[in-house]
């Protein structure tokens, strides 16, 4: 079935920040948005990520994603050029097609020949992001023009080649800048992905055990190991979500940690549930009436906290 009008509406925009037209098509306050919204996707994943991590792989919502998180001496501008001559040399063709374009004399601005299919935004010198399409395959616009024909039927935005994306950041007062690398593979069905509405693709924490009332919005597990993430949004207060896996988690063999020692200090209402060499960490904010925040992990290492007595 082919994704609804509104889908290909969402796809259409998706595919404008990724290819680099919104600079110069569309109005300023929305592709201000939008720069804005690839920072805050940086700043987000930034704040999980030591920057000596190195690399791993997750399933995100269903999609496999591998994230490299290292430490450069190399300062936002130049590791951003250097991302953006990468996409010029897997750019399937377009990048030399422009550049012939322009020998032979079109008036195509050299920025726009160097930066077109990459979308790039910058906050000052201390951070930036950029993100495109990789495609090893030549064939420069026509072969793009099929794969933009492919993506409105199928919804996939893997159709317009591999997913990469970059985010810099280096602090005041830093001699060195923190950067963050995402690579997708296989197939990226954003609505599936990302829907509208109802659960991501993933599974919850633990099987049928979840908040009452509640969407799932992210599930995330690193490939090789039993961690797992999973956040919600859910139509109960934080204490009533919580119940939920204070109920369900006893029967199957959790038991309930002791957080007494700490839990005038916790920013947010919490649990630790435990098993032998299984932590659960569930974290629940207060969204105003009726509405919470619930972040669901799995730690490999069990018995951090005892458990109560």
């Amino acid at each position: 079935m082919k994704p609804n009008i509104k889908a290909i509406a969402r796809l259409a925009l998706y595919l404008s920040v990724v290819v680099g037209l919104s600079a110069w098509w569309m109005a300023r306050e929305v592709s201000a948005e939008l720069s804005e919204r690839a920072l805050s996707i940086g700043r987000t994943i930034e704040s999980w990520r030591d920057p000596a991590a190195g690399t791993s792989t997750i399933r995100l919502n269903g999609a496999r994603i591998t994230l490299t998180s290292v430490s450069s001496d190399d300062g936002v501008v130049t590791i951003l050029d250097r991302f953006t001559g990468m996409c010029a040399r897997n750019s399937g063709g377009m990048h030399e097609e422009l550049h012939a374009m322009i020998a032979r004399g079109a008036q195509i601005p050299e920025h726009v020949a160097e930066h077109f299919g990459v979308f790039r935004a910058q906050d000052g010198e201390r951070q930036g992001t950029a993100a495109c399409f990789a495609r090893d395959a030549d064939g420069g616009m026509s072969a793009l023009l099929e794969r933009v024909s492919r993506l409105a039927e199928t919804g996939d935005l893997a159709a317009l080649g591999q997913l990469r994306y970059v985010f810099a950041h280096r602090r005041k007062g830093a001699s060195t800048t923190h950067v963050l690398t995402l690579i997708s593979h296989d197939s990226l069905p954003i609505e599936q992905i990302f829907p509208a509405s109802g659960d991501v693709r993933g599974p919850d924490l633990v099987q049928d055990v979840r908040p009452d009332q509640a969407r799932r919005l992210v599930s995330a597990e690193l490939e090789g190991t039993s961690q797992r993430a999973v956040f919600y949004e859910a139509q109960v207060d934080a204490e009533a979500a919580l119940q939920s896996y204070d109920e369900a988690l006893p029967a199957r063999g959790y038991q309930r940690g002791d957080l007494s020692l700490v839990v005038d200090s916790l920013p947010a209402a919490t649990r630790v549930y435990i098993k032998p060499d299984e932590t659960l960490l569930i974290i629940a904010q207060h969204r105003g009436p009726q509405h919470s925040q619930v972040f669901a992990f799995r730690l490999s290492n069990g018995g951090f906290v005892r458990a109560q007595m």
